[in-house]
């Protein structure tokens, strides 16, 4: 990360103003969620998360960040696939960032510094809090001015289900604040879900925050008082169930603390049991008046219809995995379960990855408060609101489609995130200075470039049938991941050292396997046993050549930069027939015709004039051929990447063991696929060259070009 942190009052105002307009947009799009668009909102805010990536030391990028990148960045290329007349880059664009720019947002205003992480996210929370349950409020207040209170009818319902299923919905339905649309007492709720989890914070620091403490109690009783008149159920049995798991969390946090643990868990275990006692042998008949009342209206809690549905939904959504199925049990084919929804509306994928992201943010909030030492209890706050979205979302739709309602929880997702990952100045110095195997910041770019492309690839084929998962994806990306984070050379050097003897067998055995071919200028590939051009064999001889050269340059310890001279002026005289045969003028109409038709369309004899093969001679153009634009560019954006890590690569001191071989194999591939298809049509081309870009990766962390003091080695060109 660049660090722009200097010490003035000017940048302190521009921090100040920055994280002031910050909290302005989130406090408008909380307040007015039902007419805002999320994503412009979100989107307006892209220029702060801009901004505080640069003023960052250490990367605010996480796996659960990976997971939710992942997941909307699948839903755009599935616009691709099934929306053929819309804009579809605009739409990989919303949904590979605007949602994850919300869980950046969150995480990043929190900040680093764990001394002011508490402060910043109780005041973020707060925001998010107050914008939403004044809605909340507002609604509610519509309601009592336009239907009025109907006590008797409220009564009547506690006692008679049948007059419950009669009234309800007078009681459950009006029109809302903001628009003359109707609002369902469920959807009105959403805003009440803020202070749910808050009670239990609340209560830990009613001492040092008593205005805050009468505050929530206030706002949890008005809740309840609505949710009686709207004879509805779900945000009291959060209330009890949300609180319920923040107690245990916390007693299991300080089991080590006896005192504190018996004065709270004696009482409540006995309320539990004494509870549990009454209702199940049905003392002054609690059990008949639940089961006569609203509380047992569609199947009741335990029972409920929408457990059915949402069976039914799991059910569909993994026998038909791509999607676009309905729940033939409910009125609307819907599953009442907004996760749910996402994966009905997109596929199985989506769903997969977004869960992942669901339950990895969950789980590392829950660990927090069994790792750290010193625990914030703010985190309660944000936990608490996490498990009720998290719960409201399963239970309720409102969150998809059209109003995208699960940014509030990736947004709160994101602070707590922020404040598990807040460390004091100096371990934020000390893991930015230290290389080691925990902090292997040189590959993440490549690594995320490289994992998108790839993994669209997968998706994109899975989408039409054709799907080879190993060769695509687990072999390369694991080839390259093996090769960057190999501790030891030796172990390198021999992967290296083996790789160059297996490609020259093969091109013996290529060669000697090719006699009917080799006289009209073709030679037989040794897997599919289809007809090659003769650049094959050169291609497979560019290791050898490297592991030779590199050696004989290792004997004369030649300066690097002299050795990317040699390999450059090698490369271009190995494919100087290939620059020359008019392969540049198809390359060129083959990039026009990319983003021409930035679907892919398999543009090729139809598209390309200037030849009759169906292929461009450029590895990483033919993606954009068979994928579309957007996997070009990530490739592309892989490559820029490696080639920026070859270039400090040279920068480094010292070469030592196959440092040339990587030098002139990296130049020789890059050359070689430019002229050459060959990295596309056989995928183990492809993963020689993840390899030796790997290789680079692993030199570079070896040799230490960050050290335990800060210092970089001199480059010597």
């Amino acid at each position: 990360m660049i660090d722009l942190r200097i010490n003035n009052k000017r940048l302190e105002f521009i921090d100040k103003l920055v994280y002031v307009i910050f909290l302005a947009n989130v406090f408008s799009y909380s307040f007015m969620y039902r007419i805002l668009d999320s994503r412009q909102v979100y989107l307006v805010m892209f220029p702060i998360v801009i901004y505080w990536l640069l003023r960052r030391k250490t990367s605010p990028f996480d796996i659960e960040y990976l997971f939710l990148q992942l997941a909307f960045f699948l839903g755009g290329i599935l616009m691709q696939i099934t929306a053929p007349n819309m804009n579809w880059l605009w739409n990989v664009m919303v949904f590979s960032f605007i949602f994850p720019i919300a869980y950046l947002l969150g995480k990043m205003c929190v900040g680093e510094d764990s001394t002011q992480s508490e402060k910043r996210a109780f005041t973020a929370l707060n925001v998010v809090a107050a914008g939403m349950f004044a809605t909340y409020i507002l609604d509610y207040a519509k309601k009592y001015l336009t239907v009025g209170f109907h006590f008797k009818d409220v009564f009547l319902s506690f006692i008679d289900e049948e007059y419950s299923q009669k009234v309800a919905p007078k009681l459950v339905e009006w029109v809302n604040f903001w628009n003359p649309e109707p609002v369902v007492k469920n959807e009105a709720d959403f805003g009440a879900y803020v202070v749910i989890g808050t009670l239990f914070f609340a209560f830990l620091n009613r001492k040092e925050k008593k205005k805050f403490f009468w505050l929530i109690v206030i706002a949890e009783t008005i809740m309840v008082f609505n949710s009686v008149m709207a004879i509805g159920r779900s945000t009291v049995i959060q209330l009890v169930l949300v609180n319920g798991i923040l107690l245990v969390t916390y007693l299991l946090s300080h089991v080590s603390d006896g005192k504190k643990v018996y004065k709270i868990l004696i009482p409540v275990g006995t309320a539990i049991i004494f509870f549990a006692l009454i209702f199940g042998f049905n003392i002054f008949h609690i059990r008949d008046l639940y089961e006569n009342s609203f509380l047992s209206r569609n199947g009741g809690i335990f029972n409920n219809i929408r457990f059915k549905w949402e069976r039914e939904g799991y059910y569909n959504l993994f026998t038909i995995q791509k999607g676009v199925w309905n729940v033939q049990s409910h009125p609307q084919g819907k599953t009442h379960n907004t996760w749910l929804e996402y994966g009905r509306n997109y596929d199985v994928i989506f769903y997969i990855f977004l869960m992942f992201f669901v339950v990895f943010s969950l789980i590392k909030s829950l660990l927090y408060f069994f790792k750290r030492k010193e625990k914030k209890t703010v985190m309660y706050y944000a936990f608490g609101m996490q498990l009720c979205y998290f719960l409201y979302f399963y239970v309720e739709r409102m969150g998809f489609p059209e109003k995208d309602w699960i940014i509030i929880y990736i947004f709160v997702s994101g602070i707590a995130a922020g404040i598990s990952h807040a460390k004091s100045i100096g371990e934020i110095n000390v893991a930015n200075n230290v290389v080691s195997l925990k902090n292997k910041k040189y590959i993440d770019l490549g690594l995320l470039y490289l994992s998108f492309s790839l993994i669209a690839i997968c998706y994109y084929d899975w989408w039409y049938d054709k799907l080879r998962l190993y060769m695509v994806l687990v072999a390369p990306i694991g080839c390259y991941l093996l090769m960057s984070f190999l501790s030891r050379s030796k172990i390198a050097d021999g992967i290296l050292a083996a790789m160059g003897i297996a490609s020259l067998l093969l091109a013996g055995y290529t060669y000697t396997h090719s006699d009917e071919f080799l006289g009209i200028g073709f030679v037989k590939e040794p897997f599919s046993h289809n007809p090659v051009t003769k650049d094959y064999l050169i291609i497979l001889c560019l290791i050898p050549l490297a592991l030779v050269l590199g050696l004989i340059m290792s004997k004369f310890k030649l300066n690097k930069c002299w050795a990317v001279v040699i390999g450059t002026i090698a490369s271009l005289y190995l494919f100087r027939s290939q620059m020359f045969d008019g392969r540049v003028v198809t390359i060129k109409e083959a990039l026009k015709l990319a983003f021409t038709y930035n679907k892919g369309e398999a543009w090729g004899p139809i598209g390309l004039t200037t030849s009759d093969i169906n292929t461009s001679y450029n590895s990483w153009l033919n993606y954009s051929r068979d994928y579309g634009l957007i996997m070009f560019i990530l490739m592309m954006a892989f490559l820029c990447w490696t080639l920026w890590r070859f270039i400090q690569f040279i920068r480094e001191a010292e070469p030592k063991g196959f440092d040339y071989m990587l030098i002139l194999a990296y130049i020789f591939m890059m050359v070689g696929f430019s002229f050459t298809d060959f990295a596309y049509d056989y995928k183990y081309m492809l993963i020689a060259f993840l390899i030796i870009c790997g290789g680079i990766n692993n030199r570079l962390t070896i040799n230490n070009q960050f050290l335990h003091n800060g210092h970089t080695i001199n480059n010597d060109c």
